[in-house]
């Protein structure tokens, strides 16, 4: 079973293209933003409103870290998507990763 790469649809391209813009705010701001933070911030608010946690404005930046790790994983897998198929069907069909086991 070998499945041709075809190029992605009108819609398929959008869509990455809107997820490469979303990556790429998630980034911007905070970096434009940076210089003028204090040095210490709030960074959790209980019930009331009322920051119980402070630390450095360093820890703001793991937040478009984190929230960039499942954009990113999108991107490889469409990137990789034929040559992850052709080379391990079963993560397309269950009962083929049966059939394959007693080869």
């Amino acid at each position: 079973m070998n499945i041709s790469p075809s190029p992605l649809t009108d819609t398929g391209k959008a869509l990455l293209r809107l997820n490469l813009i979303a990556i790429a705010l998630l980034w911007l701001y905070p970096l434009l933003t940076y210089s003028q933070l204090p040095e210490t911030v709030p960074t959790h608010f209980g019930a009331g409103g009322e920051p119980d946690r402070f630390g450095s404005r360093e820890e703001l930046l793991i937040l478009p870290a984190v929230f960039s790790i499942a954009p990113a994983i999108i991107l490889i897998i469409t990137k990789l998507r034929f040559t992850l198929i052709n080379r391990y069907p079963q993560f397309i069909n269950l009962p083929a990763f049966y059939m394959n086991i007693g080869k």
